[in-house]
C-alpha cells in the first residue's frame, strides 16, 4: 500500500529477495485500492490480486510474472463493502479469494456495524479477463462483532473473517470466525471441499475466548494444513496455532506462539494487551517448517503504539 492513490503497488524478486524490481501499478486507472491479498501460481507466471475499490469488489491479474497487468475487473454487483482475508491457487488454475462482506446499521459511510456475511470468491483462469466466471459461496451471516474498546477503533475491527489454504491435491480448507449472536465472543471453525463446490459441515476448532483474524496455509504433504489466529481467552491477546495432517478432518493441541511474558510494555504473562490484526500471516515452507508473523499493541489508539513479532517451527 502507498496510501490510497494509486494505492496497491506491486515488487518483484528473482533472485530469492536480494533485489526488487521497481514498483508496478496494477490499478487500471482507480483512485482508491485497498486491502490487498495476494496470489502467485506454483510456477510464478500467474499473479492475482484481490482488493477492494470502496463498494466495488476487484481482482487483478497477470500471466507474465507480474511485469504487466489485465484491466481490473469488478466482480460484484451488490453495495456491500467487501474485503479480501486470504487467497489460494489451486491445481487446476482456479483461484479463491476469502471474502467478508460488510455493511453498516447506522448508515454512517465506513463505519460498518452490520452483520458480516463470510464468504469465498473463485476466479477461473483467462487470458483476458482477470477472473473469469466469478462464483461467491456465501458460508455464513455472521451477527454484529464485539465492539472495539480503543480510541479511534472501528466497529468493524472485530468482524468475522475467513481464510482458504490448497493443498497440492486440490482439498481445500476454509477456516473462518463465527458468532449468530449480536456481540459476542466468535468461535472458530473450519470446513473442507475437494472441488470448492460441495462442503464438509462445520468443524469446530476453538471456542475459548473471541477469535480473530485466522490465517491458513498449507504444508508440503497431502492433508497437512496449519491456522494461526488471536483470541483473548486470557483475559489478553495471544497468537495461537494448530495444525492438521488429515485434510482439516481434525486438529492437533493449540500452541501458544506469544508466550512471551516480557520484552515490551504491553506484555505480560497473559498475553498482550492489543491485537493489530490486520497485521498477520502464516505461510509453510517445502520443509515443512510454518512462518507466523502478527501485531501486538498497547491499546493507547487504533495507531499507537506496538510492534511486530515473529516466529517459526513444525
Amino acid at each position: 500500500m502507498d496510501q490510497y492513490d494509486p494505492g496497491v503497488q506491486l515488487f518483484t524478486s528473482h533472485d530469492g529477495g536480494d533485489t526488487w524490481s521497481l514498483p508496478v501499478t496494477m490499478n487500471g486507472g482507480l483512485t482508491y485500492m485497498d486491502k490487498p491479498i495476494l496470489v502467485i501460481s506454483p510456477s510464478g507466471r500467474d499473479v492475482y490480486v484481490a482488493f477492494n475499490h470502496k463498494f466495488d469488489n476487484m481482482v487483478v491479474a497477470s500471466h507474465d510474472f507480474g511485469r504487466s497487468f489485465l484491466p481490473p475487473q469488478k466482480v460484484n454487483e451488490d453495495h456491500v463493502w467487501w474485503y479480501a482475508n486470504g487467497g489460494a491457487y489451486a491445481p487446476n488454475g482456479d483461484v479463491y479469494f476469502a471474502l467478508d462482506g460488510e455493511s453498516s446499521l447506522s448508515g454512517h459511510g465506513h463505519d460498518f456495524d452490520g452483520p458480516v456475511q463470510v464468504a469465498l470468491l473463485r476466479c477461473s483462469p483467462s487470458t483476458t479477463q482477470s477472473c473469469a466466471n466469478p462464483t461467491l459461496t456465501s458460508f455464513v451471516d455472521a451477527a454484529q462483532p464485539p465492539p472495539c474498546p480503543v480510541p479511534g477503533c472501528y466497529p468493524d475491527y472485530f468482524a468475522a473473517t475467513g481464510s482458504i489454504a490448497i493443498d497440492a491435491t486440490g482439498h481445500m480448507a476454509f477456516v473462518y470466525t463465527f458468532s449468530d449472536e449480536p456481540n459476542a465472543p466468535k468461535r472458530l471453525y473450519v470446513r473442507t471441499s475437494d472441488d470448492g463446490v460441495h462442503w464438509t459441515t462445520t468443524t469446530p476448532v476453538n471456542a475459548l475466548g473471541d477469535s480473530n483474524v485466522p490465517q491458513i496455509d498449507s504444508g508440503p504433504t497431502a492433508g497437512d494444513f496449519r491456522i494461526a489466529w488471536q483470541d483473548d481467552r486470557t483475559g489478553r491477546f495471544n497468537t495461537w496455532y494448530a495444525k492438521s495432517t488429515d485434510g482439516g478432518s481434525t486438529w492437533g493441541s493449540e500452541v501458544r506462539l506469544s508466550n512471551l511474558g516480557s520484552g515490551a510494555p504491553y506484555k505480560s504473562p497473559d498475553g498482550y494487551t492489543f491485537t493489530d490484526g490486520d497485521y498477520f500471516g502464516i505461510a509453510v515452507g517445502s520443509t515443512g517448517i510454518a512462518h507466523v508473523i502478527w501485531g501486538e499493541a498497547d491499546g493507547s489508539s487504533l495507531y499507537c503504539c506496538g510492534d511486530v513479532w515473529y516466529t517459526k517451527g513444525s
